[in-house]
């Protein structure tokens, strides 16, 4: 099992949707260096390329070595 982070920017976008404004202030406070998952190495491996915006939605994509 695996998680992937999503970054930042693309997040603090998504919250400015209708609904998702309390997340706002969740955002504001964990990072990824600071998260109990990704800190470790800051996401580096499991960090996504978002493409989208909240109206139209997200993609997201990850290069996954096997």
């Amino acid at each position: 099992m695996s998680q992937f982070a999503l970054p930042e920017a693309a997040c603090a976008e998504a919250y400015t949707a209708a609904g998702y404004e309390a997340s706002v202030s969740n955002l504001a406070k964990i990072s990824l260096s600071r998260d109990n998952v990704f800190r470790d190495d800051g996401a580096i491996h499991q960090l996504v390329t978002v493409t989208g915006d909240p109206s139209a939605g997200y993609a997201a994509a990850l290069v996954v070595g096997l």
